[in-house]
């Protein structure tokens, strides 16, 4: 008989009897992010342009809160664009086969006019804003953490707050459209956050850029309460690391793991329930029944669709699925994202600001380069092992200095007679 798998642990920030070893928490002074002027710059234009969403919306909050279940105690979130509705829709066709009402209990913020008809045929409450200069200026991203990218990113992190506002006495669900249910997780989420858990997230594998939770920004449950309301104003307030590190997730968990300290409720989820994409490829053992898949850590449409197709969790005719394979891949990791556009020819010259964009992002990826050897050394430098073997090398530094010290040249003293 094969031995018995052991389960993954579900850890919790701030105490667990047999914790993940995680990385340090880093802390990463305002002043020492260097953070180029364009990217601040864009941020403000951003802050101005959400403001004006924001005001719009909430001429419509109360419609789209009469559009919802009352009794419902916990309500779903999601973006989306044209060309990964079709992920929008396999998820409600898994959801109809293992018999989830989410119909009554979801809100959809489409990026686009006709993913905002399809979901509403589909029976959801969508939020289109026509008016919405930010969503009209969002043009396709050309490669996973350019600036399309990380105008998406400022967007997510715009719902979640509008969402977090619009039912302040119900919990928020927030997930890419990239998520398969198997079961429904609301009861074992929401039992969880009354228990001690202001925010879950799923574990997004071993991926050092996410350090020190390693959570995954795409799927994440908020308790609705006090704390977290204040936690998400502190992440809305610095979209300017989103664009330094060119990555919602990366400031996020640093964030979430220094308020953890702070007496925030944070648990990275069960990976046997909540199964992140990294368990689905490099050889990886896939849980036996998980809850929830994420089809994460693809690299393009095609591959996130062949894993769907692989694992049983294509649940839409396979017409459709043969269709959506067969559409231009994205060189982006994980969806909801902007198709790329068509990359000009060599012999098309690059504008000025495509060269400035080029020079600023090489400029970010040397200096997180130049951020990550330094934090290696600090962490090499306060370990254990090297304090303990400090004597050894002030030794061997005080025998290699006698040997390179020049030797007296005997040719020149004087002869005895």
């Amino acid at each position: 008989m094969a031995p018995k798998r052991p389960g993954r642990q579900t850890a919790r920030m701030a105490a667990a009897s047999t914790p993940r070893n995680w990385a340090p928490i880093r802390f990463h002074p305002r002043g020492r992010a260097e953070i180029p002027d364009a990217i601040r710059e864009r941020c403000e234009r951003v802050y101005a342009l959400q403001a004006d969403d924001t005001a719009r919306f909430a001429s419509v909050a109360a419609d789209l809160r009469d559009r919802l279940d009352p009794t419902t105690r916990t309500v779903t979130a999601m973006t989306c664009d044209e060309r990964f509705v079709i992920l929008f829709e396999n998820w409600a066709a898994g959801c109809d086969q293992a018999g989830i009402d989410c119909r009554t209990s979801t809100v959809v913020f489409p990026t686009d006019r006709a993913t905002a008809s399809r979901v509403e045929e589909l029976g959801f409450v969508a939020h289109f804003d026509d008016e919405s200069e930010l969503l009209r200026g969002m043009t396709p991203s050309r490669q996973y953490g350019d600036r399309s990218w990380a105008d998406y990113m400022y967007h997510q992190n715009w719902v979640i707050e509008q969402m977090l506002d619009l039912t302040p006495d119900i919990d928020l669900l927030f997930q890419d459209v990239d998520v398969v249910w198997r079961h429904d997780p609301r009861p074992a989420l929401r039992a969880t956050a009354e228990a001690d858990a202001d925010i879950q997230a799923m574990y997004d594998g071993p991926n050092p850029r996410f350090q020190p939770l390693y959570a995954n920004s795409g799927f994440m449950y908020f308790r609705n309460n006090e704390r977290v309301r204040s936690f998400w104003s502190e992440v809305i307030a610095k979209h300017e690391l989103v664009g330094y590190y060119s990555s919602q997730q990366a400031p996020l968990n640093v964030m979430l793991a220094a308020h953890a300290q702070r007496g925030l409720g944070v648990r990275i989820l069960d990976e046997d329930r909540f199964a992140n994409g990294h368990l689905y490829c490099g050889g990886r053992t896939s849980p036996d029944d998980p809850w929830v898949v994420h089809h994460s850590w693809t690299r393009d449409l095609a591959q996130k669709l062949a894993r769907y197709d692989q694992h049983g969790h294509w649940y839409l005719d396979h017409e459709a699925l043969r269709a959506a394979s067969e559409r231009e891949p994205d060189p982006a990791s994980h969806p909801p994202r902007p198709a790329p556009p068509t990359r000009p020819s060599p012999s098309t010259p690059a504008s000025d600001d495509d060269a400035t964009r080029a020079l600023l992002e090489l400029l970010g990826r040397v200096r997180r380069e130049r951020d990550a050897h330094a934090r290696s050394l600090e962490e090499m430098r306060n370990s254990r092992s090297w304090r303990m073997t400090a004597p050894l090398r002030r030794i061997k530094d005080a025998w290699l200095q006698r040997r390179r010290r020049p030797r007296r040249d005997r040719s020149a003293d004087p002869v005895e007679a």
